[in-house]
């Protein structure tokens, strides 16, 4: 434990924090505070020692009894630390054995645009979280721009409505018109909502939070386990920060080299190579979701109970129908909505996360098919994109874009025209449907809304190689649609004196999804700091 004296940063906090101990999920019953008005303004020339020293006020949660809420505040700008500032809720559930306990484990949002606050809220009873529970505090916190860190938000929830009916699909050059017009739409709305963070969310900036947080929490060294993007954030933070870190587990594993959102190619460099002018990493990802659905719906067919029947080359010919139904007629929604080819789309990867899901899957292309009934599709997309039942959005998406928009070439910013864009894209769909006949051309189209983002990126993403370090553990599943194994063994190449845990799955997330094995090396990890043998293998 640190033992130098510790003070509270002069700002009033307890509006926020209150804010920060309630639920994103329950509909508001106002309109959201904008970012602007989430801003603190600094009460004078604030230092960044007055951030590092400050203490963390605990009071019980209204959720969980067995849990504390506080809140942190960091700088916007960490090369003005003494400008504006935002308030950052933290959650805590203390460890229950506290004659054993080990320190602080602390879990960086996934994403980008999960809630880490919300992840400790609602696991912290989770069987194998529990394990965890017993020898170290866990700590939970939204990033900065997302949740209860002073959400970005571009698009109200009508115009993020609108924006998501965009078919990312086009057929013609009219269609592909209309989503360049939808992205503009999006990043212009960013520019004239968002403020001055917008500038200020990407990894680069995130990690340092972590470390204020660090020393808020009264920890010499912090001790990480992330899942997805949040193993991002925590190669970011070894990176920037490795003298201070624990023990660190990567779990579900993100490549910090592929965390691009413009691209930087050059047209006549890359115009022999099919893969070059794509999305960095989308080649090794994009193929996995599609045999993902083909083998959900495979599974489907050999249950008595699927809802498409018990012939797999009936129900692969199912969806292809309803994908041409409603790409002729969208199907009308209760709400208003319409199901088209981008919705049935999304719900057809968020099903790829969790095997839990994918009866939802099939019995929605069934009722969509056979019935004109969109609901259950519907709901699969919205909880992918961050919808709730009153038609509010948590900005996920807003997030999400902010973060991977600062990644890319800064010297490639705006270099392009329209024309160039639009050829562009169209050879970059064709190219990835080539790939991916489900999802190739609609990744392609709805990814490249950063072609129009307001502000240039701020850091080209690049491998992060670190040795040095205290034994890392990294756990993937193999067929994880989001995060592939291949990209995990990369990480753990760069790595050095890692260890990278396979678990033969084919969802997203290896710890406490159902993997005894997994869950056992990741607490034995934990609490020893030992390393199971290299090629060690889950059921």
């Amino acid at each position: 434990m640190l033992s130098k004296p510790r003070g509270v940063l002069a700002v009033s906090l307890v509006a926020l924090m209150v804010a920060g101990c309630s639920d994103p999920e329950t509909p508001p019953t106002a309109e959201p505070e904008s970012t602007a008005s989430a801003v603190i303004a600094s009460p004078g020339r604030a230092t960044l020692n007055q951030y590092l020293d400050q203490d963390i006020e605990w009071s019980t949660c209204p959720e969980r009894p067995d849990a504390q809420c506080g809140s942190i505040t960091v700088p916007i700008d960490y090369a003005n630390p003494d400008d504006a500032s935002i308030a950052m809720p933290v959650i805590r559930v203390p460890a229950t054995d506290p004659n054993s306990r080990l320190g602080v484990l602390t879990f960086p949002p996934g994403g980008p645009g999960s809630s880490g606050f919300d992840h400790v809220l609602n696991s912290a009873d989770d069987p194998a979280m529990m394990r965890l529970g017993e020898r170290y505090d866990l700590i939970g916190w939204d990033p900065r721009g997302f949740g209860r860190s002073a959400a970005i938000q571009c698009l109200s929830d009508d115009e993020m409505d609108d924006y998501l009916a965009t078919d990312f699909v086009p057929t013609d050059d009219a269609g592909v018109d209309r989503v360049i017009a939808a992205h503009r739409e999006f990043a212009d709305g960013c520019a004239r909502n968002a403020g001055q963070l917008l500038g200020f969310v990407g990894p680069e900036v995130v990690v340092k939070d972590m470390d204020i947080l660090r020393s808020a929490l009264g920890e010499e060294r912090l001790n990480i386990l992330g899942i997805s993007y949040g193993t991002s954030l925590a190669q970011h933070y070894a990176q920037q920060f490795g003298d201070r870190l624990g023990r660190m587990v990567l779990d579900s594993v993100d490549n910090p080299a592929t965390d691009a959102g413009v691209d930087s190619y050059d047209d006549d460099a890359n115009a022999t190579d099919p893969q070059a002018d794509s999305d960095p990493g989308f080649s090794s990802e994009i193929d996995d979701p599609d045999k993902i659905v083909t083998m959900i719906l495979a599974r489907c067919t050999e249950q008595e109970d699927c809802a498409l029947g018990q012939d797999h080359d009936a129900a692969q010919a199912a969806l292809s129908a309803l994908i041409d139904k409603v790409t002729a007629k969208p199907i009308p929604l209760p709400d208003g909505r319409q199901l088209g080819i981008s919705m049935l789309l999304t719900a057809a990867f968020q099903a790829t996360y969790a095997e839990e899901e994918w009866p939802d899957l099939t019995r929605g292309i069934a009722d969509a098919l056979n019935g004109d009934d969109g609901t259950k599709l519907a709901s699969l997309a919205d909880y992918f994109d961050g919808r709730d039942s009153s038609g509010h959005y948590n900005h996920k998406r807003d997030y999400f874009w902010s973060v991977l928009c600062l990644a890319g070439d800064p010297s490639a910013y705006r270099k392009r025209s329209d024309q160039e864009i639009t050829a562009h894209l169209n050879r970059d769909a064709s190219q990835s449907a080539s790939r991916s006949p489900l999802f190739g051309a609609f990744d392609a189209y709805s990814k490249s809304v950063c072609s129009f983002w307001p502000l240039p990126p701020t850091v080209a993403p690049a491998p992060i190689v670190l040795d040095n370090l205290p034994p890392i553990l990294l756990v993937n599943n193999t067929g994880d649609p989001a995060t592939p194994a291949a990209d995990a063994q990369v990480v753990a190449d760069a790595l050095k004196g890692s260890v990278l845990v396979l678990s033969q799955r084919d969802d997203h997330d290896a710890f406490g999804h159902g993997s005894q094995c997994i869950d056992d090396i990741v607490v034995n990890y934990f609490f020893e700091g030992t390393l199971p043998p290299p090629g060690t293998r889950c059921g």
